[in-house]
């Protein structure tokens, strides 16, 4: 477990975040204030303009903190916060308020040496503070030691909860890959059985319509040939009812599964979703990329309602994946998909399809495959 622990990247706590969850801890730093609130007459323009510049500071710094993505990006936000807690306790002796949200990340972003490490420099400031600014008496260190150690254990239980998480994906990718592994070995085998008797027979069956040819028995020749491609048919439906039963389990159930997902995070959701008669690979593509797309809608969409649905004819099957949102950051006013996006284009150049993306109204996804993704019946 400690050699986990050490590897572990804790990742930015805006990850899967609802972006209001970010700013509630801020409610806590209203506590900086008190002294102010309580003391007001105590507190000239300078103290009260250098309070509020140093709130500002600290406010830009906690949401630096909250977006790095690992332990050596996040050591300047963090050492930016405790400066401005020394620093700003000239002006205002509620920095024992910030001095916890710095014993915060350094719990959540390093592993428990470092962090125990981080936290007694956290402490050791905390106390040299109160003797530069001779605020040693217990309305100082208390609060700030009563606040900065439980806000690191807080910090310490988010880093194993995302831990316990990551290692619980891998374990489920694992089991994946093994039962993928599984199946096709299953399948190998199956079509083995399946294929090598046939085969013996065809080709024993070509050899003697080839001898009968050359001795000029045409009739008997020909008679041969036609059974050859009676065992041919035979086979061949034969393979195409296997490969069919080894597509995904139950792909409705995966699908429903997929879209489910958005239940999580108080989207509202209408599903019209049918992978009748698709070849093995099409269903399985099909599945990966509603997969890929819903979770793009999860990490990047501000809306709170998608539809998905397909339709199907003789010709084509067109899915269409819409949410009501924007995928658009505020700096580059292009969509947020990334790999994710690429990933999509490339499994429905695979199948020969085509993609559109449609922004006016929403964000919609509309892949469009030909008549290869189904099954053929000739």
């Amino acid at each position: 477990m400690n050699n986990t622990n050490n590897t572990f990247i804790a990742p930015s706590l805006t990850e899967d975040q609802v972006a209001l969850w970010t700013w509630i801890p801020l409610f806590f730093s209203l506590f900086y204030f008190l002294p102010i609130f309580y003391n007001w007459q105590h507190f000239d323009i300078i103290k009260l303009s250098g309070s509020a510049l140093i709130y500002l500071c600290f406010v830009y710094f906690y949401m630096k903190a909250q977006r790095q993505h690992d332990e050596r990006t996040a050591i300047r936000p963090i050492l930016a916060i405790l400066l401005l807690s020394c620093i700003g306790t000239y002006f205002n002796p509620g920095t024992f308020t910030l001095f916890a949200f710095a014993a915060y990340f350094i719990g959540y972003y390093y592993p428990t040496p470092k962090s125990i490490v981080g936290l007694a420099l956290t402490i050791g400031l905390i106390v040299l503070t109160a003797f530069a600014f001779e605020l040693t008496d217990m309305f100082f260190i208390t609060p700030a030691l009563f606040c900065s150690v439980p806000n690191f254990m807080f910090g310490l239980a988010e880093r194993r909860s995302r831990m316990q998480k990551l290692n619980e994906q891998r374990s489920q990718q694992q089991i994946e890959q093994l039962a993928t592994v599984a199946e096709r070995e299953r399948i190998a085998r199956d079509l083995h059985d399946l294929l090598g008797h046939t085969l013996s027979s065809i080709a024993l069956k070509a050899e003697l319509a080839e001898k009968l040819a050359k001795a000029g028995h045409a009739a008997q020749s020909i008679d041969e040939i036609s059974q050859v491609a009676k065992i041919t048919r035979e086979t061949l439906s034969e393979v195409r009812q296997a490969v069919s039963g080894y597509k995904a389990k139950d792909p409705q159930a995966e699908v429903d599964k997929i879209v489910a997902r958005l239940a999580d995070k108080d989207f509202t959701f209408e599903q019209e979703v049918s992978l009748d008669n698709l070849t093995a690979k099409a269903e399985s593509s099909l599945i990966l990329i509603l997969k890929e797309a819903i979770t793009n809608i999860l990490r990047h969409s501000n809306g709170d309602h998608v539809i998905v649905k397909t339709q199907q004819n003789e010709d084509s099957l067109l899915l269409t994946i819409f949410d009501n949102g924007s995928h658009y950051s505020v700096k580059n006013k292009e969509p947020l998909f990334s790999n994710g996006l690429k990933g999509i284009v490339e499994r429905v150049s695979e199948l020969k399809g085509k993609f559109s993306i449609n922004t006016e109204q929403g964000f919609e996804l509309t892949i469009n495959l030909p008549t290869e993704v189904f099954i053929s019946e000739k």
